[in-house]
């Protein structure tokens, strides 16, 4: 049962990677126009009736060949490419793997009941977080590791995709108040079972068989866990002395996971459960003030009802647990957001020194530093995030946006593909495409993919032909710029994809008009400034006054103006 259920998880994400449920419900949709406009129009033509049904089984009986080309194509902005089995996979040498390096996948539930999912992820992750603070023992992070739990029979492939010489892999089985706990470590070159146990306990003894684990894998992998010899945590070290209140957790940790509205909703409400039973649960407050803070780009949560209460829940963490760096992160990112730099910076650099080990403050650090133009510097923590964590999505979309700013294409197609291939559906795997089509020449290539991408987002793309028309030839930019006016008068384009396309055309007068109606809510993108595109607007006078307005200045002025911006320092006035 359960293997057949991994082969069609997989089935569906390869489904996912190809795209090609989304091109079903494409040719659909087309299918169901041509058929609709040809029952209007035959008859006024004088068509016979069997012509409509010949259509109609045309479009039918040419479905599997249309899915086939799906499966085995994929329509990008550089054009029409073929899919390859696992086109951005890259294993890492068996030389190049640390011995005290380990990666736990997922727990497989055993008790027949999805709804039980949480808990053996959980345990999973717990272990991973607590092995996370060893020194000297590199732990794969968690998105990259669970984003391998289908592969689990595959350990050399693990270890190479991932760059570990372990993996942790185990089961729970749940009863009422009884657990099994099952757990094997294994080393990946070798493929042997280095130790393995079964723990038969109560709920309530969940912590113990934690330090028993972990304990286990420390002194296999010759390492300590808190500078001595590993041991059961003290109860004043726990998270909490509440095992209803941690289940909370875990639950929502298993949501928070998967992201999207309704997870991160269903995130809320169980860490609002658990602090309702421990309102002293440091972790939950953390968590709680992560999925606050961020609800906001998933929902219509106004940002700042829910940055206030992220704020309340970090302090709050942070006056519990000072150890913990997920708080300051929060803290930091909300900063960032509200472009407050130089709180933004201390609180993110807060945040890594307390835990090295989570990737999120590192990828918040490298947005941080691309909005300074610090692009060398933002490459080198988006790196330190993409180390611990490399089949991130986030982490690689990050990577491929600061590659695109720093002109290396490759690069950034490179994990601009690994981002779209685990799970990122956002804008910037796109906008990477297309801005590599676009300096590579090839608009006609680059015009499906950017269409098919306005389209989810406003619904309407009739205006993004004549705006690559004048990318691609500067004498069309008059209808260029008269297509993209209706379309704002009309609502059919946002004001960031305005600000975007004024900025690739040029237009000085219209981008910054554009950007100031931005300024008060602090949603400007201004990192699209530090494209190679807008070099020329970056001389402008208006670029000084949008960077003294933001507080940009004022922070170069304290230390130091990066290259692009070289020009605006005080000693480089004419």
């Amino acid at each position: 049962m359960a293997d057949s259920s991994n082969v069609i998880r997989r089935l569906i994400g390869e489904f996912r990677r190809r795209r090609v449920l989304e091109s079903a419900g494409l040719y659909i949709a087309a299918g169901w126009v041509c058929i609709e406009a040809a029952a209007t129009l035959f008859p006024v033509f004088g068509f016979p009736d069997w012509a409509i049904r010949l259509l109609v089984y045309g479009v039918i009986a040419t479905f599997p060949f249309f899915m086939a080309a799906a499966w085995m194509f994929n329509l990008t902005l550089r054009g029409l490419v073929r899919t390859g089995a696992t086109p951005t996979e890259q294993l890492v040498s068996p030389a190049d793997m640390p011995h005290r390096s380990v990666a736990i996948l997922p727990f497989s539930n055993q008790t027949g009941n999805a709804d039980n999912d949480y808990f053996a992820d959980g345990m999973a992750e717990e272990l991973l977080n607590m092995l996370a603070k060893v020194a000297d023992l590199k732990v794969a992070a968690r998105t990259s590791s669970f984003a391998l739990r289908d592969r689990a029979d595959n350990v050399r492939h693990i270890g190479g995709l991932l760059g570990v010489r372990h993996v942790l892999a185990g089961s729970v089985r749940q009863a009422g108040q009884r657990i099994r706990i099952t757990a094997q470590l294994v080393e990946t070159v070798s493929g042997y079972q280095l130790w393995s146990d079964t723990y038969d306990r109560d709920v309530g003894d969940v912590f113990a068989v934690q330090d028993e684990i972990a304990a286990a894998i420390a002194q296999s992998l010759e390492v300590a866990i808190s500078d001595g010899a590993p041991g059961e945590r003290e109860q004043s070290a726990l998270p909490t002395q509440n095992i209803d209140a941690y289940q909370h957790v875990l639950r929502a940790n298993y949501l928070w996971a998967r992201r999207g509205a309704d997870a991160i909703a269903g995130a809320i409400g169980a860490l609002e459960q658990a602090l309702q039973l421990d309102p002293d649960y440091a972790e939950a407050h953390a968590r709680l003030a992560s999925a606050r803070a961020i609800m906001h780009e998933y929902s219509d949560e106004p940002r700042e009802e829910g940055f206030a209460v992220a704020e309340a829940h970090a302090r709050r963490a942070i006056s519990l647990d000072p150890s913990l760096g997920e708080p300051h992160a929060v803290l930091g990112y909300m900063a960032l957001r509200l472009w407050h730099w130089a709180e933004a910076e201390q609180r993110l650099q807060q945040a890594i020194q307390l835990d090295p080990g989570l990737p999120i403050s590192y990828q918040w650090y490298a947005n941080l530093l691309g909005d300074f133009a610090r692009e060398d510097d933002a490459m080198q923590q988006i790196r330190a995030a993409h180390r611990l964590d490399p089949l991130s999505p986030q982490a690689n979309n990050i990577l491929a946006l600061m590659a695109l700013l720093a002109d290396d294409e490759g690069l950034a197609a490179k994990h601009a593909g690994i981002a779209r291939e685990y799970g990122m559906g956002g804008m910037i795997p796109d906008i990477v495409e297309f801005m590599i089509a676009v300096r590579a020449g090839k608009y006609k290539e680059a015009l499906p993919g950017w269409q098919a991408c306005q389209q989810r987002i406003s619904k309407d793309a009739g205006w993004v032909e004549p705006v690559l028309a004048a990318l691609a030839d500067a004498s069309q930019k008059a209808p260029a710029l008269d297509a993209l006016s209706q379309a704002q008068r009309s609502g059919r384009i946002n004001g960031a994809q305005l600000f975007f396309h004024y900025l690739l055309l040029g237009e000085a007068e219209l981008t910054f008009n554009i950007a100031s109606t931005r300024l008060a809510d602090h949603s400007l993108t201004h990192v699209w400034f530090m494209l190679r595109e807008a070099a020329q607007l970056r001389r402008h006078p208006r670029f000084h006054a949008l960077m003294e307005t933001m507080g940009l200045c004022a922070y170069w002025n304290e230390t130091g103006y990066p290259p692009k911006v070289r020009h605006l320092a005080p000693d480089q006035a004419a």
